[in-house]
């Protein structure tokens, strides 16, 4: 549900619409359940950087200075979340208390989204959350390699990785709904720096692209009737 709400609507909502979706459906606050939706955004995040320093040394692409520098931006914006996080679960008073100048009802928002950020003192499920999501990026480049074998493109299991490093850092910046135009642009740009003839990265990208956004609406319609929720409603 949440998938999908990203690829119709724009500048993430999907991640406020799963947050909604879940305290619906589990009887939750939503703030907590978003506050868990953030410490697992912040997981992938790191989890594509730790990718990218893995698999640098294997590749043989032309520096590219631009990439060097949206790392250390992504990094610096995810230890800014990893400190906000930490400074809400271990300092949940004086937080509340820097912010008391704010409506009670926000005020009661924010004291559920510090009681969500609780998950950070299980290491047992943090652990999980980073297999879960090293899993995920690495099925993914699976995707993306067995998408390049079916127009021809002999590319290595690492480059596609790499290809969807750049993707991952597209994402970050504002764009349409189901990040159209920016994650192509940086799938395009990818395959192309393998050699993949600019006509032949194009199309794979549309081709890519427009099978993950049905793969994604489909069931995502399908649990939206299920649970009898809205995209409009939420």
């Amino acid at each position: 549900i949440g998938y999908t709400a990203n690829n119709l609507l724009p500048a993430r909502a999907g991640e406020f619409v799963r947050a909604h979706a879940i305290g619906r459906m589990e009887s939750v606050s939503r703030a907590a359940a978003f506050a868990t939706i953030v410490v697992e955004r912040v997981f992938d995040g790191l989890s594509i950087l730790v990718i990218l320093v893995c698999i640098l040394p294997g590749l043989k692409i032309p520096a590219q200075d631009w990439l060097v520098a949206a790392s250390w931006l992504s990094l610096l914006l995810y230890l800014a979340a990893i400190v906000f996080i930490l400074f809400f679960n271990f300092k949940k008073r004086l937080a509340l208390k820097l912010v008391s100048f704010l409506p009670a009802r926000i005020l009661k928002g924010i004291e559920s989204l510090a009681d969500g950020f609780k998950i950070i003192e299980n290491a047992g499920h943090l652990a999980v959350i980073a297999v879960y999501s090293f899993v995920i990026w690495g099925m993914t480049a699976v995707a993306l390699w067995l998408a390049a074998l079916a127009f021809g493109c002999q590319l290595a299991y690492l480059s596609a990785l790499f290809i969807l490093v750049l993707m991952a850092l597209a994402v970050i910046l504002p764009s349409a709904p189901g990040f159209i135009g920016t994650l192509d642009a940086a799938m395009v740009y990818g395959l192309m720096l393998f050699g993949v003839p600019r006509e032949t990265a194009l199309t794979m990208t549309v081709f890519y692209h427009g099978l993950s956004l049905l793969a994604i609406i489909i069931p995502g319609f399908y649990y939206l009737w299920k649970y009898k929720l809205s995209l409009t409603e939420l």
